[in-house]
C-alpha cells in the first residue's frame, strides 16, 4: 500500500540507490554513458536538458 504522501529521502532515494547510483551516481568512474553521464544524484542532473533537448524526467510529470 502507498502511503498518503510520498517522501524523496524515505521513498525514492533507497530505490535510486540500490538501482541506479552504481552507473549514475556520484562516482565519475563508473558514471553512464560515459559521452553524456547521466547523474541522478543531483536534482540538476535529472531535471536538465539532455542532448535531445529533454530533460530525462519533467518536474510535476509523472507520465512523461
Amino acid at each position: 500500500m502507498l502511503p498518503s504522501r510520498i517522501s524523496f529521502n524515505e521513498h525514492i532515494q533507497p530505490i535510486l540507490s540500490a538501482s541506479c547510483y552504481h552507473c549514475h551516481g556520484p562516482d565519475s568512474g563508473t558514471r553512464y554513458p560515459e559521452d553524456e553521464p547521466l547523474r541522478l544524484d543531483q536534482e540538476e542532473g535529472v531535471f536538465s536538458a539532455r542532448e535531445s533537448g529533454k530533460p530525462v524526467i519533467i518536474k510535476g510529470d509523472p507520465d512523461n
